[in-house]
């Protein structure tokens, strides 16, 4: 039981990783349209 919790915690933790980095790209992405546009 104690492995699976372990396991659990790990997925959570890539999981917030990628939810950070996707952000970061979107932010990005916008960046790029609005130095473009100007």
């Amino acid at each position: 039981m104690n492995a699976y919790i372990d396991s659990l915690k790990s997925l959570i933790q890539i999981q917030s990783f990628n939810v950070i980095l996707i952000s970061l790209y979107i932010r990005h992405k916008e960046n790029q349209q609005i130095s473009i546009s100007l």
